[in-house]
């Protein structure tokens, strides 16, 4: 007797199939003999991660203390095992760190200063890589945006300047033009 399957078998959806079996010979008086086999599948890595943003926080104050949280970011792997042990990582490089607070959740938090002036925003790519064999991995794409605070004074092309103006001029005579910049936005430059 041989036993196949007849269709596709994934372990997600059962780890294991209980038959029972009987024979009975042709004998007179006929004789009845029986087993169970219980058939385990054997997992493959054959879902990839999954990476689920729960919180976004964005923009986020260009003057955020270290630690802050931006995003909670939750990684998952239909597969067993280390199949579906998953790792996270960013981008590196940026002023941003993921911080793991329990088995596949984590915090996105600050973790260098912010300037608005320097980059308007960011944006991380997170990845998630399985530990099967061979490994599976997918990413996602955060944009982060910087928002303005007024952290900027204002300056002068040149620190001094020197006007002339003869004696009796009229009152309001143009006597000199000048001007400044601030590179903060909206009403923080003005």
């Amino acid at each position: 007797m041989e036993i196949r399957t007849k269709a596709l078998l994934d372990y997600e959806e059962s780890s294991a199939y209980e038959i029972a079996i009987y024979m009975k010979d042709k004998g007179s008086p006929a004789m009845e003999g029986h087993c169970n086999i219980r058939v385990e599948v054997v997992d493959v890595n054959d879902n990839s991660p999954e990476i689920v943003l729960t919180s976004l926080s964005s923009p986020v104050q260009e003057d955020a203390p270290l630690g802050t949280v931006i995003a909670l970011i939750r990684a998952k792997d239909n597969d067993s095992e280390e199949n579906g042990q998953v790792r996270l990582e960013i981008t590196r490089h940026i002023p941003f760190k993921l911080v793991s607070s329990f088995k596949g959740h984590y915090s996105l938090v600050t973790d260098g200063p912010l300037d608005r002036e320097k980059a308007a925003g960011y944006n991380i790519t997170v990845k998630a890589t399985d530990s099967g064999l061979p490994p599976r991995a997918t990413q996602k794409s955060i944009f982060i945006q910087v928002s303005d605070v007024n952290d900027n004074v204002p300056t002068f092309s040149i620190p001094s300047y020197v006007a002339h103006v003869e004696e009796n001029t009229p009152p309001g005579t143009l006597v000199f033009s000048l001007s400044a910049c601030d590179p903060d936005i909206g009403v923080n430059s003005k």
